[in-house]
């Protein structure tokens, strides 16, 4: 077991994943000013070279290994599995697609979670929570999608103009290609990396081109805000 307890445990695909909802958790904490500590969470990838097949295949072995290594003798981190939802071309073994099959998917891993015998042992065994949010709305309503579908929805209308270059480029694609491989699959992640080496930006810089007011961080805003429930902003309001 390890030394220091992290009460609230993120865990995610890849190292994109990871930059960011490290930088929009410490955006969400500044905007909503609430008085967080940076080692009151913490966020880490599933394996140490990512991918989301790591949360199906030998997934509570992994998810189990971060737990134990986030806890302590008295406390077990309240754990939270954040997986794209990914679009019906993908789906295969050990990478369920579209929000059905993944909220599935994750429903089996949770109980499996709860079951083990290190958790069910654990002195904190009753506290203990653990819950997922699937990218990139979290509902029914929006069977597929992914972290780049909220991004590139999410942004600021003086970056969000820069994609009306990208729809040029895809145009042209279709002109000169018979079958362009330019399937809605392609797009959101076509997009976000395109205007990211535009700029020379990595995901950990480019939080600040995120419109925090957009409709779209409405679902993933909720999320957060019940997993952090009343903390003290730094107005010293309880936060609802």
């Amino acid at each position: 077991m390890t030394k220091k307890f992290i009460q609230n445990l993120f865990i995610v695909e890849g190292s994109t994943d990871k930059n960011f909802m490290e930088q929009f958790i410490k955006l969400f904490i500044s905007k909503e000013e609430l008085n967080i500590a940076n080692d009151f969470y913490v966020v880490e990838k599933i394996v140490e070279k990512g991918g989301k097949s790591h949360f199906f295949y030998k997934g509570v072995e992994n998810i189990k290994k971060h737990i134990e290594e986030n806890s302590d003798d008295e406390n077990l981190p309240k754990t939270f599995l954040i997986v794209d939802a990914d679009w019906e071309i993908h789906h295969q073994e050990y990478q369920p697609a579209g929000y059905s099959k993944v909220s599935e998917a994750l429903e089996t891993i949770k109980n499996q979670i709860k079951d083990d015998g290190f958790i069910q042992s654990h002195g904190a065994f009753k506290q203990f929570e653990i819950d997922y949010f699937i990218m990139p709305f979290n509902n029914e309503t929006h069977e597929y999608g992914e972290l780049e579908t909220l991004f590139i929805n999410a942004l600021k209308p003086e970056y969000k103009s820069k994609l009306e270059c990208i729809n040029v480029l895809e145009d042209c694609l279709k002109q000169k290609s018979p079958k362009p491989n330019l399937e809605s699959h392609h797009k959101d992640k076509m997009r976000m990396e395109i205007l990211l080496k535009s700029y020379n930006k990595t995901m950990d810089k480019a939080i600040k081109w995120i419109y925090y007011e957009s409709k779209i961080l409405k679902d993933l805003k909720n999320f957060l805000h019940k997993k952090f429930p009343k903390i003290r902003t730094k107005k010293n309001k309880l936060c609802p």
